[in-house]
């Protein structure tokens, strides 16, 4: 029990380590809700892992995933942090390619509404001029309504 106490251990430190690179995408509420997710995910894992024994939560449990844990940090994560990287670019690729188009075609859209803006209000002005805007109740065409 206590190297399967130490193998979960260095699975939880695995995990860990994956939720450290998609950490990186995101704010401080994006970190917390990761931390969350790992606590909860390590609780249910010990629980099980507890149950699947005896039932009985013993200290050596503890010290053995504590001790998988150092021992995957010690010996594999610096190792293995570039691969996560890599990976994670690998599939974040896309989503960047949409994003920037995403912004491209605000961008354009923003200059199309601006340029169509600018050439209603020319049309206005060449139409009815400053001085010959029409009045309150004028049509444009020279006759008053009445």
């Amino acid at each position: 029990m206590f190297l399967r106490s130490i193998l979960l251990g260095g699975a939880l430190g695995l995990l860990y380590d994956l939720l450290r690179a998609v950490r990186a995408l995101g704010g401080q509420a994006w970190g917390c809700l990761l931390d969350g997710f790992f606590c909860l995910a390590s609780l249910s894992l010990l629980f099980f892992f507890v149950m699947a024994g005896d039932g009985e939560l013993r200290l050596f449990f503890l010290a053995g995933v504590l001790g998988g844990a150092v021992l995957f940090f010690c010996l594999l994560s610096r190792t293995l942090r570039p691969i996560w990287d890599f990976w994670l670019q690998i599939f974040l690729s896309p989503v960047r390619l949409a994003v920037g188009a995403g912004k491209k075609c605000c961008r354009t859209a923003k200059k199309l509404l601006i340029r169509g803006r600018s050439a209603v209000t020319m049309r206005a002005v060449q139409r009815y001029g400053k001085r010959n805007a029409p009045a309150e109740g004028d049509d444009g065409d020279g006759r008053e309504e009445g």
